[in-house]
């Protein structure tokens, strides 16, 4: 209660201490609901509909040669059918640039949309909380000769319902960014980005990263912008180098460990049926390092089109990170599309410092007829884990657990002119997942609908 109110003062304080001639200014309401039918990506699945209610607000201030923006960001996460797992996230950005020098003329830059996942992206070395902020990314610009300086500092936390209030936690994160031209075309950005992720009632996975990036970006005129990113990162947990987590193990299914194997086929069962045991972990790693390269291209054709491609490849972590298995507690969901965005317990289940491989990223945006944006995407993860596959029943049957999976999504957007200057937009997605796996609980395919109006105020 103490750490929410002095956030509270501390942005009441930004607004009344930066100018009152701020140049923009903006508030988002949405609601987006959305049809799983495999909300925790399991082979026994369990189907619910999700809804979610968003809140965005947003001000930036322009100067000279920098600008300063502050945004938040709320959502309330509603469950048709497991009302228990219920939860809310609230965030808070500030970013600000600092020009060196202004654009030449002949060198203007242009931003294009950051297209990554904060967590997966070595686009750009940083590694934010979840969900992402708002504001635009200052890695992904045509060059040109501008050279700036880039800071953000991001606060998140997430609060669940009683009986998952395991999950509660909240994330602490500074990122800079320096950007040194190298002729018209080309430039440098190195960049460090210091984070501190706290899990109060899971506390062996508190942990502390630094990750430290370079970044060369190359703008090719008719070809558009190719960036290629290296980085680095070093997670530091907080707790003692061996430390014990005892948990109750309850697996959908009636006799503990779900139904028949599928992909996604079998009948689901109750989410909280299954034989109940208490089990004890023993975490001995005290840190993990990794390093990633990536390379992002982006193409802008036309006003109506336009394309990004990433591809990163993350190497062998330097030891097993701390990861609690997913199949244990069997409550976390990875949404795709809009609700990927605002799912914050990721690191819990599927950090990237517990695998290795590549994963390539094609996203294509499209204007069609009466007004409709049209944005086609396709996606694919290769993951080799560094923790054994298991059976069903719990039985090594690989030294590594290996997963390939592809995701498809259409996502159409339209606004909706119901009051002049305000309108609303209407987004429909469509999802199709496939996930395979040596590790037979990891084995499912699903599809997911799903719909959302925001207003701008």
């Amino acid at each position: 209660m103490i750490t929410r109110q002095i956030r509270h003062i501390t942005v009441l304080s930004l607004l009344l201490l930066l100018p009152t001639y701020g140049r923009s200014q903006t508030v988002n309401a949405g609601v987006l609901t959305m049809h799983d039918e495999n909300v925790f990506d399991t082979y026994a699945p369990i189907k619910d509909q999700v809804t979610a209610l968003n809140l965005n607000a947003s001000k930036d201030w322009d100067f000279d040669q920098s600008n300063i923006a502050l945004a938040y960001y709320g959502s309330l996460l509603l469950y048709n059918d497991l009302g228990v797992r219920n939860y809310n996230i609230h965030s808070l950005f500030l970013n600000t640039f600092y020009h060196f020098q202004k654009d030449d003329e002949d060198g203007e830059e242009t931003e294009s949309d950051s297209t990554s996942d904060g967590e997966d992206s070595a686009s750009t070395g940083i590694q934010k909380p979840d969900p992402p902020a708002p504001a635009p990314d200052p890695v992904q610009h045509s060059d040109s000769l501008d050279q700036y300086l880039y800071g953000l500092v991001a606060g998140t936390s997430q609060f669940n319902k009683t009986e998952f209030s395991e999950y509660d936690n909240a994330g602490a994160a500074a990122s800079v960014i320096f950007r040194q031209p190298v002729g018209a075309t080309v430039s440098l950005r190195p960049g460090y980005t210091f984070s501190y992720h706290l899990y109060q009632n899971l506390q062996t996975l508190t942990n502390v990263q630094h990750t430290g990036s370079v970044t060369l970006g190359l703008w090719l005129d008719q070809l558009g912008w190719i960036g290629v990113t290296g980085s680095y990162g070093h997670k530091i947990y907080t707790q003692t180098s061996s430390y014990t987590f005892t948990f109750n193990d309850s697996v959908p299914g009636s006799n503990g460990y779900g139904h028949e194997v599928g992909h996604g086929k079998g009948n689901s069962g109750s989410p909280t049926a299954g034989k109940s045991r208490t089990l004890t972990y023993n975490f001995t790693s005290p840190s993990v390092d990794q390093a990633s390269i990536g390379v992002a291209w982006h193409k802008t054709f036309s006003r109506q089109t336009d394309m990004n491609i990433e591809f990163t490849a993350y190497a062998t972590p330097s030891t097993t990170a701390r990861l609690i298995p997913e199949r244990v507690q069997n409550e976390i969901e990875t949404h795709p599309g809009s609700f990927q965005d605002i799912t914050t317990e990721s690191e819990i289940f599927d950090d990237h410092f517990t695998y290795s491989g590549p994963q390539v990223l094609v996203q294509l945006r499209q204007k069609i007829p009466f007004d409709i944006s049209l944005e086609v995407d396709g996606m694919m993860k290769q993951k080799t884990f560094t923790s054994p596959a298991t059976s069903l029943a719990g039985d090594t049957i690989a030294s590594n657990r290996d997963d390939q999976r592809y995701e498809t999504a259409l996502i159409f957007t339209r606004p909706i002119p119901v009051i002049t200057d305000h309108p609303f937009t209407l987004t429909i997605e469509f999802h199709y997942i496939r996930n395979m796996s040596n590790e037979p609980f990891y084995d499912f395919d699903k599809t997911v609908i799903l719909a959302g109006l925001e207003f701008v105020f």
